[in-house]
């Protein structure tokens, strides 16, 4: 990776398996992600894997383009900005899951 640019994983709630699906799409930084739409990114992905991907990787990379369209990495508040999308996503995701695995 050249020097500057900012690794896939210093995106928030991305860590080495999405890092990888976004290096399989063809993103090796977080610069790459300028000017992408993350339903195609998602819809590259089923494709890639040949099957459904769980929709909280669409918010996944919602968050990530949203992060590269900001000059700075969010400031961290109580209540608002890139953390709070995490944190429902994430949420909806978990509840999701329990109701589908029926527990």
């Amino acid at each position: 990776m050249e020097v500057g640019k900012r690794p896939l994983t210093s995106i928030p709630g991305v860590g080495k398996s999405i890092a990888q699906d976004l290096a399989d799409l063809g993103f090796t930084c977080v610069e790459d992600l300028r000017g992408e739409d993350p339903q195609q990114m998602y819809d590259r992905l089923c494709a890639l894997r040949g099957c459904m991907i769980d929709r909280c990787m669409l918010y996944v990379f919602r968050c990530a383009v949203f992060l590269r369209k900001r000059k700075t990495r969010p400031r961290r508040s109580a209540g608002g900005g890139i953390g709070r999308i995490i944190r429902n996503s994430s949420f909806f995701c978990r509840k999701k899951h329990r109701t589908v695995r029926g527990l």
